[in-house]
């Protein structure tokens, strides 16, 4: 079965679904990538321009995925290797260097995975994981994922565990999370999630690690059940889970 079969259906019924009244906002794919901090080229991934109007959305969130989709089959990834700086969503630079070192406890615990991680970079295929991972978190299809009640941090875990990876601290989402929230609310939209999640894997895989001694890399703190679990499976025990404590709240 194809890789993203199952979790392709779910997404298919939730875009024949009618949508919820808060409609994601407009979005206008275009980017710049810099091979260096001081030198930048045309590339086909990074900046989403999101506009608000007064009445309803121009397009709803359905709409902003089949643009997306789009967008992503032509996108080429600028090789990981090769690729110090990249110019993100709303004029957000990345420094690859500089966030790995201060990601570079969980380079250490996910090493074993780095060649496997190198080629689902290069290839483009991690940002169409992440694309499907965030279309089943966004479950109420606001066209964007918010920080509070942990929605950005569940996205980013999810798309580790797709991979088989040990899942990043929340302070470690966070820092990555802080450099693409610029206009301060706390949410990114469409478009700076897939950046976000990009850059995230790109920072812990930009460099290998050596490991000293007999250490060895934590490839076995998710279980192969957990890790191979289907996006769609994790999101109705979250939501099977949430369920469960509004009704605990209610009865006490």
């Amino acid at each position: 079965r194809s890789e993203f079969e199952v979790t392709r259906a779910v997404v298919a019924q939730a875009k024949a679904e009618p949508r919820r009244s808060e409609g994601p906002r407009v979005t206008t794919p275009a980017a710049s990538v810099c091979t260096s901090t001081e030198e930048a080229e045309e590339a086909s991934l990074g900046t989403l321009s999101w506009s608000e109007s007064g009445g309803s959305p121009a397009c709803d969130w359905a709409a902003a995925v089949d643009q997306w989709e789009r967008s992503l089959a032509g996108y080429v990834s600028p090789p990981l290797e090769s690729t110090d700086c990249l110019n993100y969503a709303g004029g957000v630079s990345v420094t690859f260097p500089d966030l790995a070192t201060s990601l570079q406890p969980l380079a250490v615990v996910n090493a074993g995975h780095r060649e496997r991680m190198v080629q689902a970079i290069d290839s483009g295929a991690s940002v169409q994981v992440a694309f499907t991972v965030y279309q089943v978190r966004d479950r109420d299809r606001h066209g964007y994922l918010r920080w509070a009640g942990g929605e950005l941090r569940d996205f980013a875990v999810a798309l580790f565990l797709h991979y088989g990876l040990t899942r990043p601290e929340e302070a470690q989402v966070y820092q990555v999370f802080a450099m693409f929230d610029r206009s301060q609310d706390m949410r990114l939209d469409m478009g700076e999630c897939l950046a976000f999640a990009d850059a995230l894997l790109r920072a812990v895989f930009y460099r290998e690690v050596q490991l000293c001694g007999d250490t060895q890399p934590a490839t076995t703190v998710v279980s192969a059940p957990t890790a191979t679990l289907q996006p769609d499976l994790v999101a109705k025990l979250d939501m099977a889970l949430q369920d469960a404590e509004r009704w605990l709240a209610e009865f006490t």
